[in-house]
């Protein structure tokens, strides 16, 4: 047999358990966090992956478009309909079981399961009622001790289907890599309706081309030729290389080739970690510590830069009495914030002194650090973080009531390291020059910052538009991705042309047609619409 065959399951389609919504019902579901409204006829929501091959399989031969969404947490329009249908899959929120390999365990999940999920089952060993995938494999974990998926986004209730679906990464990428790293199967649903089960390392492209086999006949899938740029977080474009593994063309191409239904993802040993919140005067010092970070042997499992502006953000709603009221005191000075995990091992004592030493050098010191192990505190600090893009999130909610067609307008850029410095400093010239208020914070750790644009009006919105389309250019310029972890979705559209020419997008088009003849799977997401 050759090793680029797909074998495709063909299910008995039933559309009778798929619950349908219509109405007002479908108003919830026309927006997700990027503040973007479409429209809708109805939502389908199926419970199992039978539901999603029967309204897949329907629409396909009723040439009905779909739109796929979960949680909605998305920040680019990706789970906003254009008309059609939904197909949510809020119902298939179950954590199924725990296996183990020759790599260790692995946990299978449903689409809808969020992190905060896997990390209550794994943090609390809430076993019961999960299947062993493999022998004995849960009370095996239980025995281990506890376990962690390492991955970790910024939304903590994103759904893992969507995660997959945009290879997301986040704050512990910097150690340990964006999802597709930690993914060893999948189930997909295509827009036909049949139904792949692949698992990592057993089959791969062979000159540039993968066989479809099912119901008796063979197809051949022809993969694009261009080279995906692996060298930064990068979500934009579907993922192609020589060689590749099947199960990574479905990861990281937002839906456009199949629905997710079952994934299962690696786990490994957890470690006790020291959380630190280091204070510096101002954005310079805050950068000269975390450049220190990046040179730690075994250093942080996550670098997190907070601006000035967002410390000052933060200090208005603590005293607004909205948020961080449990908060110690901030330092007094204005400041810059860097948030970084630490192994607690025997190192940790030295590497604090080195710190310590360098805080002193950049006009700080460890008192204005907060440090914690436990995990609520840590927790706390998590928070704090995460505060300002729902801060954010909040604020353009409020500015749309005055402006419907305002939506959230911010970057996701990452660049390679030695252009960080470049890439940082033109920043600080398009900001400046725009008149735009700004706050920035992110994983400054895999130079993958995010600038969020407070604006006011429609004006405003014209000004942010054009700024973040000079700010992707200049990503590209320097050889990075202007979308690193968010995928495109229906926002970024215009900037997959800033990485890839004519006929490269003309090879992922040439893709979607093969597997998605009719373009019913989240058209106008990536691509753009039916070519």
């Amino acid at each position: 047999m050759t090793r680029n065959r797909l074998t495709l399951e063909t299910p008995n389609h039933d559309l009778s358990k798929v619950r349908v919504l219509d109405g007002s019902a479908v108003d919830a579901y026309l927006q997700d966090e990027s503040k973007l409204t479409g429209f809708a006829e109805k939502v389908l929501v199926p419970s199992d992956e039978n539901g999603i091959s029967s309204v897949l399989n329907h629409a396909t031969g009723n040439d009905v478009p779909v739109t796929i969404a979960a949680r909605r947490t998305g920040v680019v329009g990706g789970a906003v309909p254009e008309g059609g249908v939904v197909l949510s899959l809020e119902y298939m929120d179950k954590v199924v079981g725990i296996g183990e390999d020759d790599d260790g365990f692995y946990i299978q999940v449903e689409p809808n399961v969020t992190l905060r999920q896997i990390d209550d089952v794994l943090r609390y060993g809430r076993y019961e009622g999960l299947e062993d995938l493999t022998a004995n494999a849960v009370s095996r974990l239980k025995n281990m001790g506890r376990h962690l998926y390492p991955v970790d986004p910024t939304e903590s209730n994103a759904s893992l289907g969507a995660n997959a679906a945009c290879n997301s990464s986040g704050s512990r990428s910097y150690r340990h890599g964006p999802t597709r790293d930690w993914i060893r199967r999948l189930r997909v649903v295509l827009a036909d309706g049949s139904v792949l089960d692949i698992k990592r390392g057993e089959v791969f492209a062979e000159n540039g081309t993968f066989i479809l086999d099912g119901a008796g006949k063979e197809r051949v899938l022809t993969i694009p030729s261009y080279e995906f740029n692996n060298g930064v977080k990068n979500s934009a474009g579907i993922f192609v290389t020589e060689g590749m593994d099947a199960i990574d063309l479905f990861i990281g191409s937002e839906g456009i080739l199949g629905v997710i239904s079952l994934l299962e993802l690696r786990l490994i040993p957890w470690r006790p970690m020291l959380s630190c919140m280091a204070f510096l005067p101002d954005d310079d010092a805050a950068l000269g510590l975390i450049d220190h970070l990046k040179t730690l042997e075994d250093g942080p499992e996550l670098i997190e830069f907070i601006d000035a502006n967002g410390i000052r953000m933060i200090k208005e709603e603590r005293e607004e009495g909205c948020l961080f009221s449990n908060m110690p005191e901030f330092p007094l000075f204005p400041s810059a914030a860097v948030m970084f995990d630490l192994p607690l091992d025997d190192s940790i004592e030295p590497r604090m002194e080195e710190i310590g030493t360098l805080l002193n050098s950049l006009g700080s010191n460890l008192g204005n650090t907060w440090c914690a192990h436990e995990e609520r505190e840590r927790e706390r600090f998590r928070s704090f973080r995460h505060a300002i893009p729902e801060a954010v999130f909040s604020y353009i909610a409020s500015r749309k009531l005055h402006h419907p067609q305002m939506h959230k307008m911010g970057t996701d850029i990452s660049v390679p390291e030695e252009s960080s410095g470049e890439m940082m400093a033109y920043y600080r010239k398009t900001i400046s020059s725009s008149g735009l208020k700004a706050v920035m914070f992110g994983h400054l750790g895999d130079n993958h910052p995010h600038l969020e644009l407070l604006i006011e009006d429609m004006d405003d919105y014209a000004k942010a538009d054009n700024l973040c389309h000079d700010l992707a250019r200049a990503a590209v310029r320097l050889g990075g991705c202007p979308s690193a972890e968010h995928g495109v979705g229906r926002l970024k559209r215009g900037y997959l042309g800033m990485m890839y020419d004519e006929s490269q997008i003309e090879e992922m088009l040439g893709l979607k047609r093969q597997l998605d003849r009719n373009w019913v799977l989240n058209p106008r997401v990536m691509l753009g619409a039916r070519r």
